[in-house]
């Protein structure tokens, strides 16, 4: 067992907890989570329809941080190629629901 995994299982659960909130709407404006972009800002309709239009890229995101961080954790797999394909695949996911959030709240 190896502890260089468990940074991402705690990206992975927080950004779980983000998606499940964002989408049913409780997801409160505050310092830590939640996607600030000048769309998003104008309002709480627009910050709840970003965060609904971009959970599911979110919560796969997460998915995946939880079971490269596992995967890691449990030394189920090589570090060296691990850590920057979870890596890539988490960022491309948060880029996809960026976009997703952005266009959502400009509908707004």
């Amino acid at each position: 067992m190896d502890a260089q995994g468990l940074p991402l299982v705690a990206a992975g659960i927080v950004l779980i907890f983000a998606a499940l909130r964002g989408r049913v709407g409780r997801l409160p404006r505050n310092g830590l989570l939640g996607i600030r972009l000048p769309s998003t800002m104008r309002s709480d309709a627009a910050r709840d329809a970003a965060h609904r239009a971009s959970w599911l890229a979110t919560f796969l995101a997460g998915f995946v941080a939880l079971g490269g961080g596992l995967a890691l954790t449990l030394a189920a797999v090589e570090g060296s190629l691990a850590v920057p394909s979870t890596t890539s695949s988490i960022l491309i996911l948060l880029l996809i629901g960026t976009i997703q959030a952005d266009r959502a709240a400009r509908n707004r």
